[in-house]
């Protein structure tokens, strides 16, 4: 249980510590007032190209974060699953630990009619 709660607050300490993701995307000059037809094809060819650059880091990005979201998730249910074993262990040993003292308190009856 502790290594549990230790990886996670080393995994969250990383997960601070490192740089935010940049995208490598070059956004194109504003097409100026004016501009000839072959410049706003050229234009409108170079956004379309940094608008796919943009949503493909997105895509990439929101990939990173699934996959994240599905280890936490399972590290959440490991996590439950060792604290639902040991509170059932609890249980069972304190009901052993009630059944023992039952027999000690029959043991002690017995030995003090004598």
């Amino acid at each position: 249980m502790r290594t549990l709660v230790l990886l996670a607050a080393l995994l969250s300490a990383g997960a601070l510590a490192a740089e935010p993701a940049k995208h490598g995307c070059t956004q194109p000059p504003m097409l100026k007032e004016g501009a000839k037809k072959a410049e706003a094809d050229a234009f409108n060819a170079s956004y379309k190209a940094y608008g796919d650059c943009i949503n493909d880091f997105i895509a990439a990005q929101n990939a990173i974060i699934d996959a994240q979201s599905a280890i936490a998730e399972q590290a959440k249910a490991t996590a439950r699953a060792a604290i639902a074993t040991g509170k059932a262990a609890i249980e069972v040993g304190g009901a052993a630990k009630a059944e023992l003292d039952a027999y000690n308190a029959q043991f002690e009856a017995l030995h003090k009619k004598k």
